[in-house]
């Protein structure tokens, strides 16, 4: 591995390296709606992504140009199965639009009449099986319904699945992710989430145990010290540089015949070692507490139950 030059190691440590893209899959989804095509290779490439999207809910929440582009990415699906002359797939992708929808405009008749006829015959099919409610209870939380924030904490949805993410105002609690299924009408899928277990109150998931993660220090303490690490080391180089160049003009160019030289030691070197010392410790912590924090909440992301009513 190539040595970092001091200026690179301070940069590194003041942001960090680069997470993953959390709009990359999105950025995915849209090149698979612009190369969409009548194939059943260009239907599984789209609905891999849409799925691949959808795990980044609460990335897209409030973003109205990715859910836009989730509405197309499931119409074009949609279009893709009638061209294939795949009734059944087209009107299981269609319910999922209306779903997904969540009662927004989706544009189902910018694909052509045959979707917009089918979208509105799949919405009075879907209204006429009734509706059921998902009540999640929970303290200091946030409900996200298939990409949705639900204002209403029990709105009347039709039956089928729901992608729910439960997010809680505890930094040191990741969100929990349940898929609901809803298969009757008239009834309700309660969840509580009352305690701190990770899982929900009366759910039998062996080997769910709360990893609860604390910092070793706060997040901004430790980016102000390689901050403060950063400025000494490069005042440190900037000194060290300057050492034996003239003060003053020298005749001709010739430093023999220069006034003063510059003598930047030892300073140079006690800035360039506490600063370099400082960005270590800091970049040390840092790196300790986002793994740890991160490892705990990629844990709890990751629990996901399927629950049918």
């Amino acid at each position: 591995m190539a040595a970092m030059s001091p200026l690179s190691l301070a940069l590194w440590l003041l942001f960090g390296p680069a997470g993953p893209d959390q709009g990359r899959d999105v950025v995915v989804l849209e090149q698979a709606v612009i190369s969409a095509g009548p194939t059943a290779e260009s239907a599984q490439r789209l609905a891999e992504a849409l799925t691949n999207a959808e795990t980044q809910a609460l990335a897209l929440i409030g973003d109205e140009d990715a859910l836009a582009l989730l509405d197309r990415a499931r119409l074009a699906l949609v279009s893709i199965h009638l061209a294939l002359g795949d009734s059944v797939e087209a009107e299981a992708a269609m319910d999922e639009v209306i779903r997904s929808a969540m009662g927004r405009q989706v544009g189902a008749g910018n694909f052509g009449p045959v979707v917009l006829e089918l979208y509105e015959r799949r919405l009075q099919a879907l209204r006429n099986t009734g509706t059921s409610t998902i009540a999640i209870t929970c303290q200091s939380c946030e409900i996200i319904i298939n990409e949705t924030r639900a204002s209403n904490p029990e709105l009347p949805l039709y039956l089928g699945r729901y992608r729910v993410w439960v997010v809680f105002s505890d930094p040191n609690r990741g969100p929990e992710h349940l898929v609901i299924e809803l298969h009757e009408p008239g009834m309700a899928a309660r969840r509580s989430f009352l305690t701190s277990s990770e899982r929900p109150i009366g759910e039998d998931v062996p080997g769910a145990t709360q990893d609860r993660r604390t910092r070793l220090l706060p997040r901004w303490a430790e980016l102000s010290m390689a901050s403060a690490g950063a400025a000494l080391l490069i005042g440190g180089v900037v000194l060290a540089a300057l050492n034996g160049t003239c003060r003053g003009e020298a005749l001709g160019g010739d430093t023999e015949t220069c006034p003063q030289l510059h003598e930047n030691h030892p300073q140079d070197k006690v800035l360039i070692g506490l600063g370099a010392g400082a960005m270590v410790a800091a970049g040390v912590v840092l790196t300790v507490d986002e793994v740890r924090i991160g490892r705990a909440r990629g844990r709890q992301a990751m629990l996901t139950w399927t629950i049918q009513f």
